[in-house]
Formats: C-alpha cells, structure tokens, sequence
C-alpha cells in the first residue's frame, strides 16, 4: 500500500510540452516517507542498458549510518527503494565496498603535511603542520584544521637569498615545489640589483623538510609572473583549490614587466612572453615563447580539453601595454593590488596543443556587439564592454570550437581593504554572457541573456551555468539556474582541500534550471524552457545543487535533479537532446 501511495498518489506529472525543438518529456514529483530533509543526496547512477537513474540519499544518526537508494525508470516513474543501514564502528568496509563513491574513511583522519610561509623578516619558512580533518555528515566530505610543528628556514643554493613567487603541492608524493626568484648577494646591487625578478630557480621540499634544488630560469630583462593555472580537467578544478601536481601539470606565463624599479633591466617589448610548464616531479617539461598579439594580456583562466593534449588561454588585452600595468601580478617590483578600471579593446585566445603554440587570434570588442545574439523573444544584447565580467564556465566541444560563460557585475567600493591593501568591494551580479569561438580562435556569437529573476538573491550570488554537447556535435545545450532565494539546508563553500578555511552555511541556494539550445554552425540560439512549475506556473521544484543534471551515458537525454523547497519530495524531469 506504501508502494502505490508513494507511486500513485502523489506522484505528480506537471507538464509536457515541446518549444524550440526542445522536449521536456516529463517532470515527476515523488513522495517518499523514507526521505529525511536532514538527508543529503550523495551519488547519482544511470544504467545506459536499462535506463534506470538511481539517486543514493545518506542519512546519520548516532548509531547507525543509512543509505537509502531510489530507482526510477526511463520514464523517471519510480521502480523500487531500498534501505541499508551499516554501524560504522564495525562494518565501514562493508559500506564503501558496495557504495564505491562513499568518501568516509573514519571520523577523523590525521597526516602530516609541509606549509610554506614568510616570517616578519622576510624569511622562507617550511613549516609541518598536522592536518586534522573531521567527517562531517552533513554533507559527507572532511572539513580540515591545522596544528603547526616543526619549522626550517630555507634559504637558496649556496646560501643564495631568494624571494618566493609561489608554491605548488603534490599530495601524492607530499612533495612542495617552490617557484623562487634568486636574489643578489649582499652588497652586489650595481649589476645584480632585482635580479630576483630575472633569476628564477625550482625547489622541491620533501615531508622530511629535505630540499632539492632544480632548473635555473634566467632573462636578460624584468619578468613578473601573470598567470598560473593547473592543467587538469574542469570538475578536478572546481573540486580543488590548490594546484595539486599529483593532479596535473602547472602552466606558469612570465611577462615583461615595467616599473621604476629596476628600469634599467626594463624590456622594450612587453608583447614577449614565456610559458614554463611545470610536471609532477617539478621539473620544467617545456618552455614556450610567443608573441601576443595584444602586448598587454590579461590571462583569466584556461581549459583543457582533447584528453589534457590541448590548453586554451583566454582574456582580454591593451595594445602598447605592459600586463603589470594593467592588473596585478607576482614581482618584488609592483605592488599593483587590483585590476585597473578601463576598457580593454581586445580580447586574445590562445591554443597549446602538446606543448606546442598552435596559434593566437585577437578581437577587436567592437566585433562582440556585431556579432550579439539573443533569444527570439529577447529583443536587447547584454554585450560584453571589456570589463566587469566574470568567468564562471568553459566548454570545448568535440570539433574545437570554445564557449566562455559568464556574468555582467558592477561593484561598490565599501572603502575598506583586505590583508593585500586591496579594496573590499561588494558585488552585483546582472545578465549572462556567452563567447563562442569556432576552431581556430574567431569569434563566432556572442550570447546575451537578460534573467527573469532579479532579486537580492540573483544580485548577490553568481548564477550557476552548465553547457552540454550532443551526440552528432552540432548542437549544445546551455543551462542556467533562476535564482529564487535560500532554502534551509547546509552548504560549503570554498572547501579547501590542504589549507585555507571552510565557509559553511546553513542556507542552500534555491534555483530552478532553464534551458536553450545553440545551433553551432550558425550560431544561433533558441528561447529558454524553464523546468519545476506546476500548471499554474508557480514554481514548484528547485535543482539540487550538488547533482543539478546530467546527460544520459548515450548523449539522448538531459535528467535534472531536485526537490521541493521543504526537501521531502524528489523531483527528477528528462529532456530529449536533438
């Protein structure tokens, strides 16, 4: 009887409809008694031969730990529960065996890693530190605390005084890599003077507080370090703060930099620049220099695609600058604490294939405006100005083409400042905007959507934006999440995995998904189907934030995954992908 009220009753098919060539199939809302709001849902499974989506909820209390799984058909109608409980004390192996993605490995695991610090001298510190992470069943990941121990000065070969640019981990082998700049000896200043920012070094710091010295970089001219970024995959990216060689590569740019410091050493061509890129053994596994061809080029991010063999560079540029000029950078000569308010005039890509330039190709910011689109019932274009936007998402599709999602802000200067000398700024966040770049690094379109919510909650939160491919690659799929509030529920944000400090929340963001489908050889777009509302179209069912969708293994279906607001019903809804 349980079964049928639980299959029958409630559940609760909202709509079917078809808009844009985009069919939402179903979307079915369904009650379970066994369901816990204190629950959280910790794996999602889909079965490409039956077609069966499972959902994995976890709930503790003080004796038992239980796992209660739901399974549903291919039509998202509901198949069968079941229920395991397993007392952690005794039967912990029996659980992670037949919950493989179960991250619990004990109540509190403890290890010994190195923190690397400057002192009030100035002085290189290599610091052990005990690392305490405690289980938290909330929401099933550790939460880390640190004690310090024993500590090392380090100083340079032969006792070289050396500046710290930055420094890398490499959680499997518990190794540190130092990226060092070597500075003259004391009293050798009229020939050596800054010639830290021209001399670098590599060192390796073992969890016995060993050192291992590596390559000497060496420039004739000033160098700063713009940008730093881990070659691995977007999700390890987003799920770990720290650049972790165990995880992939590091790419380091150096670019010339311009200061009254040292002018003397100062380059006449600020559009030379240098890649280094750093393996896991912390050994330099390339060198790569290129001409920008926007001298003053302000890397935001990268991503990584074609199996880890092709990076994309991406960011805008200033003709006839220096990137220190523009925003800040690592250099013992500039102390540049934030991004220079102006309006850059260009916008660089740039493709590494196998350690190897590929090619840069520039746009003119005139060229974003021509070449907007939007929704057909969306008559104006949130273009892209060459400032006060943020990157939130990157896709490269299987032909090579690049999207680079984000969103419009402005700030308000509170008139304080951060440790940094930074200003603490308060930000808005307005409409979306998404760069699409064919093959070779042209613009394409440019996509331009105006939210249909914009409260408090949407101005203060980034909006969460999600990009997906079909299976004939000439169709991709943007979804984006309505912000419609908070809800009660516990949340992480900045989860630092070896250092730093967890925010937790005890409010969820509360979004429903909405979705548009992108022609990519015409670059063209469709309006936005919006998932969760009941026929009076009131909004109903909000995504979960840690399995918000996902695309069926066979590239024919989108299967999006939530609750209601209290969180006592499961909502599932699927998406044919054309």
């Amino acid at each position: 009887m349980d079964q049928l009220f639980q299959r029958l009753a409630f559940a609760f098919i909202l709509f079917s409809i078809t808009l844009q060539s985009q069919e939402v199939n179903s979307e079915i809302g369904h009650p379970f008694k066994s369901l816990k709001t204190d629950s959280y849902l910790g794996h999602v499974d889909y079965d490409s031969e039956s077609k069966i989506t499972s959902l994995y909820y976890v709930e503790k209390n003080v004796f038992k730990t239980i796992f209660t799984t739901y399974r549903f058909d291919k039509d998202l109608q509901f198949i069968d529960e079941k229920i395991e409980e397993y007392s952690l004390r005794d039967q912990v192996e029996d659980a992670v065996e037949n919950f493989s993605w179960f991250s619990y490995k004990g109540d509190e695991l403890i290890d010994e890693i190195i923190m690397i610090n400057s002192n009030l001298k100035g002085e290189l510190i290599a610091r052990k530190a005990r690392w305490v992470r405690t289980y938290n069943w909330n929401f099933g990941l550790y939460i880390p605390k640190f004690e310090y121990l024993d500590d090392v000065k380090i100083k340079g070969l032969d006792g070289d005084r050396i500046y710290l640019y930055d420094r890398f981990y490499n959680r499997e082998t518990e190794e540190n890599i130092l990226l060092l700049g070597i500075k003259p000896p004391k009293g050798e200043t009229k020939n050596a003077r800054f010639q830290h920012a021209r001399k670098f070094q590599l060192l390796k710091i073992n969890s016995n507080l060993e050192t291992e010295f590596g390559e000497i970089i060496e420039f004739d001219t000033n160098r700063a370090i713009s940008f730093i970024g881990s070659l691995t995959s977007n999700l390890e990216r987003e799920n770990s703060s720290e650049m972790d060689l165990s995880q992939g590569n590091i790419s380091i740019v150096l670019t010339p930099v311009k200061s009254l410091l040292g002018k003397k050493w100062q380059s006449d061509h600020p559009e030379k620049h240098t890649m280094l890129v750093i393996n896991a053994e912390g050994k330099i596994e390339s060198r790569i220099d290129f001409d920008a061809p926007t001298s003053g080029w302000v890397i935001q991010d990268l991503v990584v695609s074609n199996e880890g063999k092709d990076v994309y560079y991406f960011g805008p540029a200033k003709d006839g600058s220096y990137v220190n000029m523009l925003t800040p950078t690592k250099s013992p000569l500039t102390s540049r604490a934030e991004t220079k308010d102006i309006k850059f005039k260009n916008f660089q890509v740039m493709k590494i294939s196998n350690n190897q330039l590929e090619w840069i190709n520039n746009t003119d910011l005139k060229d974003f405006k021509a070449k907007s689109v939007t929704p057909p019932s969306q008559r104006k274009s949130p273009d892209y100005i060459g400032k006060n936007f943020i990157n939130t998402m990157t896709y490269v599709t299987k032909s090579g083409e690049l999207f680079i999602a984000g969103q419009k802000f402005k700030t308000d200067d509170k008139n304080e400042k951060n440790p940094d000398g930074s200003p603490i700024l308060e930000y808005t966040y307005k409409d979306l905007v998404m760069f699409h770049f064919d093959n070779k690094g042209g613009l394409k379109s440019q996509y331009g959507i105006k939210r249909d919510k914009n409260n408090k909650h949407a101005k203060s939160q980034l909006t969460p934006q999600y990009l997906y491919e079909n299976k004939e690659g000439d169709q991709v799929y943007w979804v984006y999440g309505e912000i419609k509030g908070l809800r009660f529920g516990l949340e992480v944000g900045n989860a630092l995995k070896i250092a730093g400090v967890n925010s937790i929340s005890k409010r969820k963001l509360l979004f429903y998904p909405t979705v548009a489908k992108i022609d990519l050889e015409k670059g063209k777009m469709g309006d936005f189907v919006p998932l969760g509302a009941n026929a009076d179209g009131k909004q109903k069912y909000f995504t979960n934030p840690a399995f918000p969708q996902f695309m069926t293994t066979d590239q024919s279906k989108l299967i999006f995954i939530g609750e209601d607001r209290k969180g006592s019903l499961v909502w599932l809804a699927n998406m044919n992908i054309e």
